[in-house]
């Protein structure tokens, strides 16, 4: 079966490049009007924050013309940028769960760390579900994985449970709406 791939919303893309343009434009605005003739912790702080949202703007500037896949699903796993570059095998994924936050879905990942040939996320991430697992008194058990939020996505969380229950691997998984809210609400 061939892989299925959920492209980044165009709108989210151009939305964040509008906002670091516009603190790119503050921040030479700043050194127009001040102009530090002595450099303090806030102009060197500002130069910072110049350089970051100007390689953010650029980044975005590349997403917006060369597009990338933001999930990808093949029969061997699921690739998720939000959860860095590790390929997740469907062998590893024990759970699934649909969260809502503000009536938008997201969808958690359960996977058991011990098969799971690298550790997806990064130092945050790997330290929160450290803490969970401590705290739990099952440290290392399994990971809490979130996945890219649908509302950045081109695809809807109904379409991305639909686009996993086609793959063969995953026909075991469990699917559960952690987060649904009441109808009417």
């Amino acid at each position: 079966m061939p892989p299925i791939s959920f492209p980044y919303r165009a709108s989210v893309i151009r939305r964040s490049l509008w906002v670091n343009a516009a603190f790119v434009a503050l921040g030479l605005l700043y050194f127009v009007v001040a102009r530090p003739l002595k450099w303090h912790f806030v102009d060197v702080a500002m130069l910072l924050g110049l350089v970051f949202y100007a390689a953010r703007a650029l980044y975005d500037v590349v997403r917006l013309m060369r597009p990338m896949p933001a999930i990808v699903m093949s029969d061997d796993g699921l690739r998720d940028p939000a959860l860095g570059d590790a390929l997740i095998p469907w062998n590893a994924i024990k759970e699934i769960r649909v969260g809502r936050m503000r009536g938008l879905g997201q969808l958690f990942l359960i996977a058991d760390s011990q098969r799971l040939s690298a550790s997806p996320g990064g130092p945050t991430l790997r330290f929160a579900n450290w803490v969970r697992g401590a705290r739990a008194g099952q440290q290392g058990a399994d990971f809490v994985l979130p996945m890219s939020p649908t509302v950045a996505l081109e695809a809807g969380t109904d379409d991305l449970i639909a686009a996993i229950r086609a793959r063969p691997l995953s026909a075991a998984l469990e699917i559960s709406d952690a987060g649904a809210t009441p109808a009417g609400t």
